[in-house]
């Protein structure tokens, strides 16, 4: 039996020298140290626990932090937001706490 993780998440992201924050749908990598977004592998560093800045591999630096019902970061209170297209459906359910994802999903193989 193979098990399948739902790495989907929300996420708040900033792009470097912008005063817009989007909501967008990211990734995260197997390992938990990354995010993968339009294709793209953003690093969150070693000692990711409250560390927003996330690098790609050509050096550019981007704020990204998953949406937490307990907690927004301060950068993200500071700045106008926006809701990308593709989160859109996804943003409203968790605005409803109605997003109910199964994070294991059994598939036989």
């Amino acid at each position: 039996m193979k098990l399948d993780v739902d790495r989907s998440l929300l996420a708040y992201i900033q792009k470097e020298d912008s005063t817009i924050v989007l909501i967008d749908i990211v990734e995260t990598t197997k390992n938990g140290l990354s995010f993968r977004l339009n294709g793209e592998i953003w690093n969150r560093g070693h000692r990711f626990i409250d560390q927003d800045k996330c690098r790609n591999q050509d050096g550019i630096v981007w704020r990204i932090a998953p949406l937490n019902r307990h907690s927004t970061p301060r950068w993200v209170s500071e700045s106008e937001i926006q809701v990308c297209a593709a989160a859109a459906v996804r943003y409203h359910l968790w605005l409803g706490k109605k997003l109910r994802v199964s994070n294991l999903t059994k598939h036989r193989t």
